[in-house]
């Protein structure tokens, strides 16, 4: 080998050489790029995890609003479109009840507050309310379970069930007569001493039940809390059947015509951790109940109370979430728009709603928060207004 291919030699080994470190520069450099990307990946996807899984429990109610009921640093016209609630009508027919339903609610009370006549000598007929006494007898004896013990039993001729043709035999008979009629128990009858047996039942019956005249008297008597005539009984049942009718008219009305564009971010997440509150605190309820009753868990796990993965139950949270901001924003769009505020009567109006009266007022705050009541009793607030303001065409 010449001098000249020693030199040569040498040249090609420094190229190689200088290859060789820039080959593992670039490797190093690929391999930084791949940690890189692969953190901030990671942190992306742990960001997104905690989006999903991680929601904070919130326990009070009130919490992102303010005392007046209001959604915290939130216009709610921001993210609301409203329709014209300046020029609202309707037709006084479209929301009234009907004589045909007026009529029904009448015979519904006819049944439900029935005369009852215990004058000897009436006659029952199959389909008939009758109360009755008896004792069942077999070969002369009183047998177990066979008698009302002269505590009266009401039957339903005809739809009660009793064993063989008892009812058809009562309906043959009067009130206050006294009489007995024969039967066969059935072969698969629950009671195997009796079952496929003959008996005798001695039957008085007491009275029966007839559909009573809507008067004054059955006013009076059934209805005084509502009205003491007939006239005046159904004068206020239209009248209430109506205001019940507009309530949910102009309700109506607001929801289906406004748009909600978007959503406060900040307020949805506090829905949805108010949200998971009560499902956790319902699921630990139902475990605590069923260990006390039965000394297990009902649920082995939060999912399975929920029927929900992580993910799924967290999708979830955020639609019912977004559905309680609809409302929420919609109601307090109504108010800014016409600078309404929640009225001590409207707050009463609430209460009231729940089956009880104002003193609980501190109650419920003491439970739900001042801001939660107030913000509830906004709907009060938001309907009195467009039902003063409504047109109605008679």
């Amino acid at each position: 080998m010449t001098k000249a291919d020693n030199k040569m030699s040498r040249k090609e080994k420094r190229e190689a050489e200088a290859k060789k470190d820039k080959n593992k520069s670039r490797i190093v450099t690929v391999v930084v790029v791949l940690i890189i990307l692969a953190a901030v990946g990671l942190a992306g996807f742990l960001i997104v995890k905690k989006a999903l899984f991680t929601v904070k429990s919130i326990d009070d109610y009130s919490t992102g609003l303010t005392d007046e009921g209001y959604i915290e640093g939130v216009r709610a016209l921001d993210y609301v479109t409203l329709p014209d609630l300046d020029n609202l009508s309707v037709n006084y027919s479209d929301l009234a009840p009907t004589d045909e339903e007026v009529q029904s609610h009448i015979d519904s009370l006819l049944t439900a507050y029935p005369v009852y006549n215990q004058e000897a000598g009436t006659k029952v007929k199959m389909g008939d309310r009758v109360n009755v006494d008896y004792t069942g007898y077999m070969d002369g004896e009183a047998f177990s379970g066979g008698s009302t013990g002269g505590m009266g039993e009401e039957i339903l001729l005809g739809q009660q069930g009793y064993i063989d043709d008892f009812e058809e035999q009562i309906s043959k008979h009067t009130v206050g007569e006294n009489f007995d009629i024969e039967v066969t128990f059935p072969d698969d009858y629950g009671a195997t001493d009796l079952a496929g047996k003959d008996a005798t039942f001695n039957i008085t019956i007491n009275g029966v039940y007839e559909k009573a005249k809507f008067d004054d008297a059955f006013v009076e008597t059934n209805l005084s809390d509502k009205a003491l005539t007939a006239d005046a009984y159904i004068k206020k049942y239209i009248e209430d059947q109506y205001e019940m009718a507009l309530e949910k008219y102009v309700q109506d009305y607001v929801k289906n015509n406004s748009v909600v564009n978007s959503y406060p971010e900040n307020y949805v997440k506090i829905l949805m951790g108010i949200t998971k509150a009560t499902d956790e605190g319902n699921y630990v309820a139902a475990n605590n109940y069923n260990q006390s009753s039965y000394g297990v868990d009902m649920y082995s796990s939060f999912n399975e109370y929920t029927g929900m993965d992580d993910k799924e139950y967290m999708a979830n949270l955020r639609v019912q979430a977004e559905g309680m901001a609809d409302n929420a924003l919609l109601i307090q769009a109504v108010m800014e728009e016409k600078g309404l505020s929640v009225s001590t009567a409207d707050v009463n109006e609430l209460i009231e709603s729940y089956g009880v009266d104002s003193t609980y007022y501190n109650t419920l705050v003491n439970t739900y928060g001042k801001g939660y009541l107030y913000q509830s009793a906004m709907s009060y607030t938001v309907t009195n207004y467009l039902k003063e303001n409504i047109t109605v065409v008679k």
